[in-house]
């Protein structure tokens, strides 16, 4: 065997990432060059940089060799190499050691459904894209489940796909992705969601809290944080077809004509299909409710559906009035001396999507009437007594009321047997 005369060792390190330009290296201190007890082998040992997860060896015979694929004799994970028979053959052995610094995956992205989809089908497939900087092989973890913070379903697959299987109607489902590399790097997505198909003709709110109540109403105070559950609200009050067909299919007789003129036969005229039904009373609404599968909003769900949860603000569409939004009384800018066709004014919708909640007709909620909202609950539930109120909570303000009354905290009430050319309702229902 030839005697080792020295050894001269290089240590480059190098950070391998997707920029076009790689950082500058890194020094790495406590560079060990070792013989091994059969005098053959070199045992390399170093320090490991920030950010470094594993290592290229390379060897050659003079000082100012490059680091090519020819070169490289070997990598590891680790912060030591063995090179085996590195002494066999030459007098003289340089290193040079790569670090490769790998980074995390990009987070998921283009979620199918799309986040906040409305009405999917029960039958949805989950879709996603995904990538990795250094173009590392990925696997994903999915949750998945109908709260806001969703179970593991599914660990460790490479599809970047998901059959959750048949979903109930009607329901709000969460899913989110984690991604990992084959490095131990994970990154986890948003957590997106999405309806499935069961309510025509509402809209799903989302749970949380908003500041309900105003001061400008003595009724309305104090203002109080409320956390409403998700639910399901119509877009658009309750028509006169929608109402007719009720009361033919269970018999039911038809509320009286409000007398409203040049509107003649406003219950039963075409003309007026799309208009809001009237003249109904709290019992009327509730049962018409129970037979579409729905339910009274709550004043809670009502309020919130009505100014969102960003801001506490005056109307559905913000704190300035404007004429040509709403149905009210004294307004020439509605274009209407009674009720107006069901989503007339598109820039008065609220936040949630809902139309006609500033005006047209005040808006049956299934609470008892209470004259401030000193012990009022805060999950969103209705506040009903034992026994119950005399009077009912009605919302929105009406075609016969001023503007004020149409500001989306303001309330009022009436006794659930009153049938009034003003009042009307929407449904909501529970996911």
């Amino acid at each position: 065997m030839k005697p080792v005369a020295y050894f001269v060792s290089i240590l480059l390190l190098f950070a391998v990432t997707s920029l076009a330009q790689p950082p500058e290296p890194q020094p790495v201190t406590d560079l060990v060059i070792q013989v091994s007890e059969n005098l053959n082998d070199i045992i390399l040992t170093w320090s490991r940089p920030l950010n470094a997860d594993s290592f290229q060896i390379h060897a050659g015979d003079s000082l100012d060799f490059q680091a090519t694929e020819t070169t490289q004799i070997g990598s590891t994970p680790d912060t030591t190499f063995t090179h085996i028979d590195g002494l066999i053959g030459s007098e003289k052995r340089f290193y040079m050691v790569v670090s490769l610094n790998n980074s995390a995956p990009y987070q998921p992205y283009n979620p199918l459904p799309a986040d906040s989809a409305q009405n999917q089908s029960i039958e949805v497939d989950l879709s996603w894209s995904c990538s990795d900087p250094d173009g590392d092989p990925l696997t994903y973890d999915v949750y998945f489940g109908t709260s806001s913070t969703p179970p593991l379903v599914s660990s460790g697959q490479t599809a970047t796909t998901y059959d959750p299987g048949t979903l109930a109607g009607g329901t709000p489902c969460y899913w989110q992705i984690v991604a990992h590399d084959n490095h131990g790097h994970s990154t986890p997505g948003p957590v997106w969601w999405f309806t499935t198909e069961g309510y025509a003709g509402m809209v799903l709110v989302p749970a949380g809290p908003y500041q309900m109540g105003a001061t400008y109403q003595s009724y309305a105070q104090p203002i109080h944080t409320v956390n409403v559950p998700a639910f399901y609200i119509d877009v658009y009050e309750v028509t006169n077809a929608q109402y007719k067909a009720f009361c033919d299919a269970t018999s039911r007789a038809y509320p009286p004509d409000p007398g409203f003129s040049g509107m003649p036969n406003y219950f039963t005229n075409p003309t007026y299909a799309n208009f809001p039904v009237v003249a109904v009373t709290w019992y009327d609404a509730k049962d018409y409710a129970t037979w579409a599968g729905k339910r009274l909003p709550t004043e809670a769900e009502w309020e919130r559906a009505a100014k969102g949860n960003a801001d506490n603000r005056l109307y559905p569409w913000g704190d300035t009035w404007v004429g040509a939004n709403a149905n009210i009384w004294d307004n020439p800018a509605d274009g209407y001396t009674y009720t107006s066709p069901v989503g007339n004014y598109p820039n008065g919708i609220s936040p949630a999507g809902c139309y006609d909640m500033a005006g047209n007709v005040w808006e049956w909620c299934e609470d008892d009437w209470h004259g401030d909202y000193n012990g009022a609950p805060t999950d969103g539930s209705a506040w009903i007594d034992t026994p119950r109120g005399s009077t009912r909570v009605k919302r929105g303000g009406s075609w016969n009321y001023y503007g004020t009354r149409a500001r989306c905290a303001n309330r009022s009430a009436s006794y659930p047997t009153y049938r009034l050319s003003s009042i009307g309702f929407r449904c909501a229902g529970t996911p």
